[in-house]
């Protein structure tokens, strides 16, 4: 509509013969209002957001680094060889689990054809998680 000249002719032509011809000319000249090009304003306004999103982008960036840099560097507090190694172990077998478990979903109902049995189903989600996780520690040492 800004960009059309006589946006306001095909957008309200009738308006003066169905109703009070003094709403129908303040709605026209609305709508001109709105359709007339404006050289510094629009101009003025897209430098501004445009300088405002790059301000706030920028903060948004630099707080993602912050909090990933707190995360990655700070100090744990020791705990004990067994405690360490069964939080360890537990984390993977969970991590496991809900691999299988996805996987198992994944495999049920995501071809297109009839339903899978589950014997199957968990027969292969198991051996591709099994197989996915077992890499993703190698590649962890």
């Amino acid at each position: 509509m800004l960009g059309v000249p006589r946006a306001h002719t095909w957008l309200a032509p009738d308006c003066g013969g169905r109703g009070r011809a003094q709403g129908a000319s303040i709605i026209q000249a609305q709508l001109r209002a709105l359709a007339r090009p404006r050289d510094q304003t629009l101009g003025i306004g897209a430098i501004v957001s445009f300088v405002v999103s790059i301000y706030y982008c920028s903060q948004g960036v630099s707080a993602l680094m912050s909090a990933t840099n707190n995360i990655a560097y700070t100090e744990r507090l020791p705990m004990p060889g067994f405690v360490s190694m069964a939080v360890l172990v537990l984390r993977w077998i969970l991590l496991w689990l809900l691999a299988v478990l996805g996987l198992a979903v994944v495999y049920r109902y995501a071809p297109s054809r009839k339903n899978a049995k589950w014997r199957w189903v968990s027969r292969g989600s198991v051996v591709a998680a099994t197989l996915w996780l077992a890499s993703s520690f190698l590649f962890s040492l």
